[in-house]
């Protein structure tokens, strides 16, 4: 089977509308920083949607995408959200245990975040 490319020019992120940071209505600090990351959330959504879609069936819980990725919790979470918005990562169904021994939902590509055809 032939695996996806996963280059960012080739992901269909670029032909997506991008939604706005997540943030805190009524507190100003997290409205600010939902301000600040702005510019690099589509960046780094690009690179959570890579370490999703990388690992194929297998997918991945938000704990080991931000061990492989090296992107803080508080920073992964909101992205995975947006890729989940967007319809190209789902809900595997799954759950692995984290390590405190809680289920944690396994991310997988979403149908529509696996095709390369989207229009431009």
């Amino acid at each position: 089977m032939d695996r996806p490319d996963l280059s960012l020019t080739a992901l269909p992120l670029f032909h997506r509308p991008a939604p706005s940071p997540p943030y805190v209505a009524h507190n100003e600090p997290s409205r600010q920083a939902a301000q600040a990351i702005a510019p690099a959330a589509g960046t780094l959504r690009d690179r959570v949607f890579a370490v999703i879609a990388g690992q194929a069936h297998y997918g991945c819980t938000d704990a080991e995408g931000c061990e492989r990725s090296g992107i803080n919790p508080s920073t992964w979470r909101p992205r995975r959200g947006e890729l989940e918005k967007l319809g190209l990562i789902r809900d595997s169904g799954r759950t692995r245990k984290s390590s405190s021994g809680r289920d944690m939902t396994v991310w997988a590509a979403s149908a529509a975040g696996e095709s390369h055809d989207a229009a431009p």
